[in-house]
């Protein structure tokens, strides 16, 4: 992990010590979107846990679950912002799934300290300790990265 806009933009300054954090928190996100035991549970919109503005949860009592609500899939997902077809301020699927997995205490543990592109880009300049500790830092990161390598390849 470098010192580069994107880092700066959604962790704040950068100090090595703090890149070597994000660094490692992205990694157990990785390998944890990579494990056999990771399941999703598609609830329905009775759920009391779906109340509006959620679309996903996990509870520590039961790792490597996201559970989705019926929002979750009205989110855009990544293909469709690459092509600049929606508005992602909130995140893509793709990008919910990474902010979920971020939670767990065996990935980055990580809270809602924040929650929209404009609130959390606010909050790694005012205080970077809080956006690496934020489940959307990660999220949005991760999605302008992935945005980024795909202009670029096109």
């Amino acid at each position: 992990m470098g010192d580069t806009a994107g880092y700066g933009h959604w962790f704040g300054h950068f100090t090595s010590r703090n890149g070597e954090q994000v660094r490692a928190n992205l990694k157990a996100i990785r390998n944890e979107l990579g494990s056999d035991d990771l399941k999703a549970v598609c609830l329905g919109p009775q759920d009391v846990d779906c109340k509006e503005g959620t679309y996903a949860f996990v509870m520590f009592e039961r790792p490597g679950v996201v559970h989705l609500c019926p929002s979750f899939f009205e989110m855009p997902g990544m293909a469709d912002a690459r092509v600049g077809r929606v508005d992602i301020e909130d995140g893509t699927r793709e990008g919910t799934f990474i902010h979920e997995l971020s939670h767990f205490p065996f990935t980055a543990g990580t809270e809602d300290e924040c929650y929209g592109r404009t609130t959390c880009a606010d909050l790694a300049t005012r205080a970077p300790p809080r956006a690496i500790a934020a489940a959307d830092s990660y999220q949005y990161f991760a999605e302008d990265v992935t945005l980024t390598f795909w202009l670029a390849a096109h």
